[in-house]
């Protein structure tokens, strides 16, 4: 009787005892020390010493969910469209660069408006109008620096250059020598703070053809999309995240900009980031880069 009332008492303390991967993540959560920045901007660092590197990861909380009806797919477009540069990064003159872009917009919204006219519309207005933008759209990808958000960060060693949209959240991540850390703020704050949409409507055809290959001929795609559409018969969440084919060829830059406006606030955003450098939370709390 005695051996087993110890045997039970040693299975109830085995039990009752901490796993390793609890206590791992129990001493992980006290590592991290959280900052909130005067703006809003929550920081969440965690110091490490195996790689002298830094991981960074910004997190906006908005994504599908947060798109209005017949406007799915803006969250990811918006993605897409934070490689693209800035008013000083991927361009090469802004100021000539600015005014055709608006041009290009202008025309889009004019050619996609007479479509909709159906049978009543206009083809010989819709041709010239793709001409003009044909030539418009010219002259300003003259004026674009292909990639050069990239190739000032692989230039400096950085890697996982990338993005991810779902349906609460968009993150954007990069990694790169700990040293570089300087260049992640100016760069990234720069693109946060000040997007320039260029190409857009080149890209609204790149997300079209990636709408094409991951679901309309993907029969697992086309499954998962037709799932949520049943399980979710109102919420947001019926949406698939890349938006409906439908819905793309209305988009346009005037809808990225109320997007942009209303949820990429300094409130909405997480940085996480893993470092080796412990004067890393001293200088990004104290910068004022962050502070749009």
């Amino acid at each position: 009787m005695c051996k087993r009332i110890i045997f039970v008492a040693a299975a109830f303390l085995f039990l009752s005892a901490p796993l390793p991967a609890e206590t791992e993540l129990l001493s992980l959560e006290k590592r991290v020390v959280e900052h909130t920045l005067s703006n809003g901007i929550t920081l969440l660092i965690l110091e490490r010493h195996f790689s002298p590197t830094v991981s960074v990861r910004m997190m906006f909380r908005t994504g599908s969910v947060d798109e209005v009806g017949g406007k799915t797919g803006l969250a990811h477009m918006f993605e897409h469209m934070m490689f693209k540069g800035t008013k000083t990064l991927g361009t090469k003159n802004y100021a000539a660069e600015a005014p055709l872009l608006r041009q290009v917009d202008t025309l889009h919204q004019a050619i996609d408006h007479e479509k909709e006219k159906g049978s009543a519309a206009d083809q010989k207005r819709i041709g010239e109008l793709i001409d003009q933008v044909r030539a418009v759209e010219e002259k300003a990808n003259a004026l674009v620096a292909v990639n050069e958000l990239w190739s000032l960060y692989e230039r400096e060693g950085a890697s996982t250059l990338n993005a991810n949209t779902a349906p609460d959240f968009t993150q954007y991540m990069v990694d790169l020598p700990s040293n570089k850390i300087a260049l992640w703020a100016i760069l990234d704050s720069d693109r946060v703070k000040n997007p320039v949409f260029r190409q857009f409507y080149q890209e609204r055809e790149v997300v079209k053809e990636e709408r094409r290959m991951r679901v309309d001929t993907n029969p697992e795609g086309k499954l998962y999309e037709g799932f949520l559409a049943a399980a979710y018969t109102s919420h947001p969440y019926r949406n698939p995240t890349i938006g409906w084919e439908s819905d793309l060829d209305h988009l346009y830059v005037t809808d990225l900009v109320d997007f942009y406006k209303k949820h990429y606030t300094p409130e909405a955003l997480t940085i996480e980031a893993r470092s080796c450098r412990p004067d890393f939370p001293v200088w990004t709390v104290t910068t004022p880069l962050w502070l749009w």
